[in-house]
């Protein structure tokens, strides 16, 4: 019975990451983990068991979408990478066990209130490995909730994911004792961030100074067309479609979505012209997606800024080579292992970039990222720290026909936003192409699987947030405390 009640636990939570109405879920479904965690007749066998049900329920029922991926070659393959991924992620829950199951030998009373610091120390950490990422943090569930989403602005995304845990730890605590005064503690805890974050929401004055006008291009090519049309053939269906009056000579900026177009392109005839009858002028500039080929034969996911000084000829300097890369997708991470070469696993073999590029453009600073580089806010966070006033990113989540992964994708970038302050541009192949203002809110929108362009006036800010400062300084607290603890269960062993 009890690892039904753990099984619906993850689904519940799982749930919560599909949709954003139902992020309340968030709220209470960990009780019966929590519950079965903290039973003082299990072993700690048991209580990894426990981990590894929750964490492999939890993590299937929010990328279960990987299945679906056009772009595997064979269902199989799709399932295998499914179960891989889940796997690896479900190892997050495995040592968030282990350690409580480690830390209940301290006896202290109410061990479980060190849950949201261990659940926030391991999020926070998987980050750093090769095959981890913040796209199952349980912060991720929250973004509809606008006044509580401004508080990430102090604590990251991480202090989302500890108050997650912590009200589920108080309600648990309530269910035990009864006690009135954990009621009251729960209700102000429920609380609190939403009134913090109304003030911190209402706090931010519009931003005074020169606008950007982008041309926000989707033109939702299927993957169907990606692979069997030659690139110069899909760059023209893209020109083609952008409605004659868009680009005016007040346009600061034209955005083509991720691999828009092929270094090769560059030479197509129709390519040229519209670039020479568009870009001419010293106010407008394309950034665009691109799969670039550098002098030593290495492929690259890219972003390059075409301009009136570089129409005939660009050189490194005007490309942003991806420096996150999708595992097992872009690039093989065991390829340093011996024996382990590209070849013996059939995945993307694209080179990583290293320079965080800034794009000048009108003098203003432009961080332009790619895909679900928006999803790392420590990355994010260094292009802010070399200058950015907008956050641009450049996707194509074609391999997906359905609205599960392109809008758990999308709404992350609410998030970064918040936590620098800074107007957030999406370019989408196939959508979902947003404009997002500083506060959080999505001021204009493309819908998945539509055509269509997005004409936005943003005004570039440099505001230097709490978060772009000290980084994830609340996760770093919460490991310190686990390490504390730690500490003083040696102390009383020796």
């Amino acid at each position: 019975m009890k690892y039904t009640w753990i099984l619906l636990s993850a689904l519940l939570m799982g749930f919560s990451q599909h949709s954003v109405e139902y992020g309340w879920l968030a709220w209470f479904s960990l009780l019966p983990f929590i519950k079965f965690l903290d039973h003082p007749n299990y072993s700690f066998r048991q209580r990894i068991y426990m981990g590894i049900i929750w964490g492999f329920t939890y993590h299937i029922s929010v990328i279960f979408w990987m299945f679906f991926n056009l772009g595997m070659p064979t269902k199989l393959l799709a399932l295998i990478s499914l179960l891989a991924s889940v796997l690896i992620l479900t190892v997050n829950t495995i040592l968030i066990a282990m350690l409580y199951s480690i830390l209940i030998k301290n006896k202290f009373n109410k061990i479980y209130y060190s849950l949201p610091a261990i659940w926030v120390s391991i999020e926070y950490l998987k980050t750093f490995t090769v095959l981890g990422f913040p796209w199952v943090s349980l912060a991720n569930s929250q973004t509809d909730y606008i006044f509580l989403a401004q508080n990430v602005e102090f604590t990251g995304i991480y202090g989302i994911s500890f108050w997650i845990v912590l009200i589920n730890i108080l309600i648990y605590d309530y269910y035990k004792t009864k006690h009135n005064r954990v009621l009251t503690i729960l209700l102000i805890t429920l609380i609190a961030p939403f009134i913090s974050g109304y003030y911190l929401y209402h706090k931010q004055q519009p931003t005074v100074g020169d606008s950007i006008n982008a041309v926000i291009v989707q033109p939702n090519i299927s993957l169907e067309e990606k692979r069997f049309k030659v690139n110069t053939e899909v760059v023209n269906q893209i020109i083609n479609n952008i409605p004659e009056n868009s680009i005016t000579d007040t346009t600061d900026i034209v955005l083509f979505p991720e691999t828009a177009i092929a270094y090769y392109s560059l030479k197509d005839p129709i390519f040229k012209k519209f670039i020479s009858s568009k870009f001419s002028n010293q106010r407008t500039s394309l950034l665009s997606g691109m799969v670039y080929r550098d002098s030593k034969n290495r492929l690259y996911n890219s972003i390059i800024h075409i301009h009136s000084d570089n129409i005939n000829s660009y050189s490194q300097k005007d490309i942003y080579n991806k420096i996150k890369l999708v595992p097992l997708a872009e690039y093989n991470p065991f390829q340093s292992i011996s024996g382990m070469n590209s070849s013996d696993i059939p995945f993307g073999t694209f080179t990583k970039g290293d320079t965080y590029k800034i794009f000048n453009i009108n003098n203003h600073q432009i961080a332009g990222m790619i895909c679900y580089e928006s999803t790392f806010p420590q990355l994010n966070r260094k292009f802010i720290n070399h200058g950015a006033e907008i956050l641009i990113y450049f996707v194509n989540d074609g391999w997906y026909e359905d609205l599960y992964e392109p809008e758990q994708h999308a709404r992350q970038s609410i998030y970064r936003a918040i936590e620098f302050r800074r107007p957030v541009i999406r370019c989408a192949n196939t959508g979902i192409s947003q404009v997002i203002d500083k506060r959080g809110n999505i001021t204009q929108n493309l819908e998945l699987n539509s055509q269509g362009v997005i004409l936005a006036n943003v005004v570039p800010s440099s505001q230097i947030t709490f978060y772009a400062k000290y980084g994830d300084v609340f996760a770093i607290i919460n490991i310190l405390l686990i390490f504390i603890l730690l500490g003083i269960l040696l102390k009383r062993k020796k």
